[in-house]
């Protein structure tokens, strides 16, 4: 009977090595744009300064709200989706609109699920000075990724932690079952909870990825030019606007290579973008 247990300990382990860190819609205002949601901090500063932040955005004091949103940040031991997702808000009130795409890119990574956040994101992309041709990704890699985004990740963490303890559960009915009827019942049913367990914590791993993956990047510098070479004097590729995002490559002498969402590449100065998943900033 022994031997029974060892497959739940080790699914078990498994489980919890994937369990690393981890509104009512609201309404859209006469600029297009889903308006900032109430505050609900835990730390009791931390909520007087988002309500003070609130009262500012409702003023019109954009970049009033934008330092108090930035200060509640540097205050929180955790990155906070709600608090990035009214920066946003705030920075695209006061005509910034790579710092307001950063923001929300933040917010969509610690909440993917969030409609607003995504509702936010899409009509920002409208309003880049050029539209990058995005490429037709494969079928399967469009429909995990969504998938992957329908929860955030402590949500995945808790659903497949749950599908594992089913799985012992019918584990053990399986074992002990004092008719063929339950052992029956115990082996097909743990078989399912099981391809369950492994499909959910496939989603854990992507989800964690997601808001882990330090490649992603968002171009702040109002125009900049790629270049061919990590060098001031090389052949310029293209010139390109603030707000889109990129994947960084490499790294060389103050010089960061990368690929626009078109598939073009080239160099360009590292000060020229931000690190979408860098939430020290």
């Amino acid at each position: 009977m022994k031997r029974l247990l060892i497959l739940p300990i080790l699914l078990l382990s498994i489980a919890l090595s994937g369990v690393a860190s981890a509104q009512e819609t609201a309404p859209v205002d006469s600029a297009g744009i889903v308006a900032p949601t109430d505050s609900a901090v835990s730390s009791t500063d931390i909520k007087r300064l988002m309500d003070e932040a609130a009262t500012a955005y409702g003023e019109q004091k954009y970049s009033l709200a934008i330092s108090i949103y930035e200060k509640c940040l540097s205050l929180s031991l955790e990155p906070s989706a709600e608090l990035y997702y009214n920066l946003g808000c705030a920075y695209y009130k006061d005509g910034q609109l790579s710092s307001a795409i950063l923001s929300l890119e933040r917010a969509y990574r610690l909440d993917p699920s969030d409609a607003d956040t995504r509702y936010n994101l899409a009509f920002l992309a409208d309003h880049t000075a050029e539209k990058v041709e995005q490429p037709r990704s494969q079928m399967l890699s469009r429909m995990m990724d969504g998938m992957t985004h329908w929860f955030s990740l402590p949500v995945w963490m808790s659903l497949a932690f749950g599908s594992f303890v089913i799985f012992v559960l019918l584990i053990f009915l399986f074992a002990y079952g004092r008719s063929e009827t339950k052992r029956r019942i115990g082996f097909y049913s743990g078989l399912v909870a099981l391809v369950l367990c492994v499909f959910l914590n496939l989603f854990v791993y992507r989800s964690y990825r997601f808001i882990t993956d330090r490649s992603e990047a968002i171009l702040t510098a109002p125009v900049i030019t790629l270049q061919s070479s990590p060098d001031s004097s090389s052949q310029d590729i293209a010139v390109v606007h603030e707000g889109h995002k990129v994947r960084v490559l490499d790294r060389v002498g103050g010089y960061a290579e990368i690929r626009l969402a078109d598939g073009t590449v080239g160099w360009v100065p590292e000060e020229t973008f931000d690190l979408i998943n860098d939430f020290s900033n």
